[in-house]
């Protein structure tokens, strides 16, 4: 998580970053890490009232498919085709979870339309490894385990 994180701040070369992350993770780690990023994207842009900042994160989510479809028809051992091809089904999946959110308008990251989708949230502070991935949904959370 810490790398997606890092790779995340570096606006300039992102996109790069991200794919050396697929590449040299296992893709568990790699689609938990995607997710968490994503939820902390959509739940930041709801804090913040929705709108233009959820319709930024759909183009982020629509740039790096690109991304993404653009390296899984490129000459990849198996494996990691099989990751881009993991991740590009996530990111779909996230895409239009976004787009349905616009189309709702919804604009607080405690509207149900937003907690029906299963959510993935870090806590970096946390202590006890164990508890440092939440699994949330609608009024459910869970710690997620390795």
């Amino acid at each position: 998580m810490t790398d997606i994180t890092k790779v995340e701040d570096e606006k300039e070369n992102r996109n790069e970053g991200l794919l050396k992350i697929i590449e040299k993770n296992p893709a568990q780690v790699v689609l938990l890490g995607l997710q968490t990023l994503w939820s902390k994207k959509v739940d930041d842009a709801l804090i913040e009232g929705g709108g233009e900042k959820l319709a930024a994160v759909e183009q982020y989510v629509m740039n790096f498919l690109t991304v993404l479809a653009g390296n899984v028809v490129a000459d990849l051992k198996k494996d990691l085709r099989q990751k881009f091809e993991q991740a590009i089904t996530d990111f779909v999946h996230q895409r239009d979870v976004v787009r349905k959110l616009l189309a709702k308008k919804v604009d607080s990251n405690k509207v149900f339309a937003w907690l029906y989708f299963m959510r993935m949230i870090y806590y970096p502070k946390e202590q006890d490894t164990l508890k440092k991935l939440s699994i949330q949904m609608a009024n459910s959370q869970f710690h997620y385990g390795f």
